[in-house]
C-alpha cells in the first residue's frame, strides 16, 4: 500500500514540474513580447498599376538576430486589398502565387518597420529592388 502511495506521489510530483512555467516549449521572452504587440498592416497589391486579382502576401518577422520568428499570410480580395495582422517591428514580406509566372519568377520580397496598430503598405509588382 505505502508503495502505491509513493508511486502516486512520485507521479504527481512529475506532473506538476511538466506544468510548471518556464518548461516545455515555451518561447524566450522577447520573441513572445514581440507576437503580443501587434500591428495591422492593409494596403493593394498591383501588377504593373493595375489591381492583382490573386496573390498571397506573406509577413515574417524578425527577432533581434534578424530570423523570422513566426508567419502571417493574407490572400487578396478580387480588388487587389489585404489586410493582416503582424509583430511589430521588422517584418520580411514577401509577394507569390500571382498567377502571373513572369511576377511569380521576380523577386518580390520587402520589409517593413511595423508600428503599433494600423499601418498601410501598398505593393506595386515587380518589387523594385
Amino acid at each position: 500500500m505505502r508503495s502505491a502511495q509513493r508511486c502516486l506521489g512520485a507521479l504527481a510530483a512529475w506532473a506538476a514540474f511538466l506544468a510548471a512555467p518556464g518548461c516545455g516549449g515555451e518561447k524566450p521572452a522577447n520573441e513572445a513580447a514581440a507576437e503580443q504587440s501587434g500591428a495591422t498592416v492593409s494596403g493593394k497589391v498591383t501588377i504593373k498599376g493595375h489591381a492583382a486579382s490573386k496573390a498571397r502576401v506573406t509577413f515574417e518577422p524578425l527577432d533581434s538576430r534578424g530570423m523570422p520568428i513566426t508567419s502571417h499570410v493574407a490572400e487578396l480580395g478580387k480588388d487587389g486589398t489585404y489586410k493582416v495582422t503582424t509583430s511589430t517591428g521588422k517584418n520580411d514580406i514577401t509577394v507569390s502565387s500571382t498567377g502571373d509566372a513572369a511576377i511569380d519568377s521576380s523577386y518580390n520580397k520587402t520589409t517593413i518597420d511595423a508600428k503599433p496598430g494600423p499601418n498601410t503598405l501598398d505593393l506595386d509588382l515587380p518589387l523594385k529592388q
